[in-house]
């Protein structure tokens, strides 16, 4: 009796613990996050089905709404708006709420005019991704993903906005870019999406994921043996085998 008294003092101690213990959320906790999860959607281990999106939509909606300030309309709200200071917050809350009815009086107010390429480039992926499935054409999905990618690539050519205290270029912009052109099915957008992959691969040669994302973009293109040479670069330099000279040219070990 004694035994089993304990263990059910052991099993309500663990559940407040739990309770008590768990950090409301926060713009920064909330965008690392949901740059985890869409690099797993990016990388096609889960799908914008995952459960994991519902939970982390309802914590978005639970940081939004707790700081509404509807009742008061002045034009000094904004400055009071729980993302005021967290830019990078405010372009993911619109991805992720995408298509969220109860998001509709707790956006950032004005949000379009921020960065409005990229505003709208995320929340259109966000659409795209959460929507449930119809039976809409493919070639109207296609086009969907070609306006996301002349979006991003806009917002990826426009200087940065005031406030940008981080590089949303390589976390967000170049894998969702990469990600759009690819289910675009458009030839225009493989070249897009080309363009930025040697980008990476000049910037960041030692990270195996542009190499391979480069070589995914390089196989749409028809340019197989350029593909299968970063495909083979990405995994010697996954396994440690491949190392970068004094001459910016890369050898094998």
């Amino acid at each position: 009796v004694v035994f089993g008294k304990r263990e059910e003092e052991d099993e309500v101690k663990a559940k407040w613990d739990g309770v008590l213990a768990r950090l409301p959320p926060t713009p920064p906790l909330l965008v690392e996050a949901t740059l985890v999860l869409l690099r797993l959607v990016t990388s096609d281990a889960i799908t914008g089905d995952d459960y994991r999106w519902r939970d982390i939509r309802r914590e978005w909606l639970t940081l939004l709404q707790v700081h509404d300030v509807d009742d008061d309309h002045d034009v000094r709200r904004e400055h009071r708006h729980p993302l005021h200071f967290f830019p990078l917050a405010r372009i993911m809350s619109e991805f992720v709420l995408a298509t969220s009815p109860d998001a509709v009086t707790a956006r950032y107010p004005d949000s379009d005019t921020f960065f409005p390429d990229l505003t709208k480039g995320v929340r259109l992926a966000g659409q795209l991704l959460f929507s449930p499935t119809t039976t809409a054409p493919p070639s109207s999905s296609s086009s969907s993903w070609k306006c996301v990618v002349h979006h991003l690539n806009n917002a990826r050519s426009s200087p940065a906005q005031p406030g940008w205290d981080c590089d949303v270029r390589y976390t967000l912009i170049d894998h969702l870019l990469t990600f759009a052109a690819l289910r675009s099915h458009d030839e225009e957008c493989y070249r897009v999406a080309r363009a930025l992959g040697s980008e990476n691969v000049t910037l960041r040669g030692i990270c195996p994921e542009v190499w391979w994302r480069y070589g995914i973009v390089l196989d749409r293109l028809g340019e197989t043996v350029a593909a299968e040479d970063a495909r083979a670069a990405s995994v010697s330099l996954s396994s440690g085998g491949m190392e970068k000279s004094s001459g910016s040219v890369f050898k094998w070990n």
